[in-house]
């Protein structure tokens, strides 16, 4: 994964993508946030820089919670968005 992330360069949206799904389908997607975040934070010498540069961690990160957090955020809103629709045909 580091080599790749090496060759991709600053071009790592589609690397991500492509790693995120390759994880996700053999369930394995919180050991690869897991060891890149690690690394990102043993190579950090400012906890007040952490996360600020776009890095293939931080954007496996991104890609991660909006593929997750999409379905739960859907579920959580479907049934306070369905009323106020409701209340507004009324």
């Amino acid at each position: 994964v580091y080599a790749l992330s090496h060759v991709c360069g600053q071009d790592r949206t589609l690397l991500a993508g492509i790693l995120l799904k390759i994880f996700l389908h053999e369930k394995l997607e919180s050991l690869l946030l897991r060891t890149l975040n690690d690394r990102e934070i043993s190579m950090e010498d400012e906890a007040t820089t952490l996360f600020r540069a776009t890095t293939l961690a931080s954007t496996l990160m991104e890609q991660y919670m909006k593929a997750t957090a999409t379905r739960f955020v859907h579920h959580a809103l479907k049934d306070s968005i369905l009323k106020i629709m409701e209340s507004k045909q009324s």
